[in-house]
């Protein structure tokens, strides 16, 4: 009997350690994963163009992974927009969001914009994560949700930095469907 339970002790030991494996995987309960990212700045470096899914890391289901950039002296506005894949849809009400580290200290606008396919979703919470002021959580990744009130497919990021924001490191971990 005790060989028994010291078997199962070790296969729940193994199990857990398992799972907690100190990586980022498995953030969002309804993840982006397989689905598509594309993006439009005005004065950004850190992001190639010319690459069709450059911000792949931030729907790899991972939270440790990430996409960096930054804005040129003159400030200006990233759009960073995430698809699921074919057929995958999140529902209204889910907890939505993105998982970024915005630079401490630098005044921002930064909101959503959500869809369903190509219709617009309102958001019930949460559409606006900072109105000209550095968002609370900022010098470190922090998840900003935002709910939807109808299913969506399709979550845009859109942030906006002054010209004095020059070199203001950026980086977008994940964007969740669901969290």
């Amino acid at each position: 009997m005790n060989q028994v339970k010291s078997v199962a002790l070790f296969m729940f030991v193994g199990l857990i350690a398992g799972c907690s494996g100190g990586g980022g995987g498995g953030y969002c309960v309804g993840s982006f994963e397989g689905g598509s990212t594309g993006f439009s700045c005005t004065t950004c470096s850190g992001v190639d163009a010319t690459k069709s899914n450059e911000f792949a890391a931030a729907i790899d289901n991972n939270s440790n992974t990430f996409q960096g950039f930054s804005f040129g002296n003159t400030g200006g506005t990233m759009t960073i927009t995430v698809t699921a894949p074919n057929g995958q849809s999140f529902p209204a009400g889910a907890n939505s969001g993105a998982l970024v580290q915005f630079p401490a200290g630098v005044p921002l606008s930064a909101s959503y914009n959500l869809f369903n396919n190509s219709t617009p979703v309102a958001a019930t919470s949460g559409s606006t994560i900072a109105t000209g002021t550095p968002p609370s959580g900022a010098g470190s990744a922090t998840f900003y949700p935002v709910v939807p009130s109808a299913t969506i497919n399709r979550i845009e990021l859109a942030i906006n930095v002054p010209a004095n924001a020059s070199g203001a490191a950026f980086q977008l971990n994940e964007v969740c469907g669901a969290r």
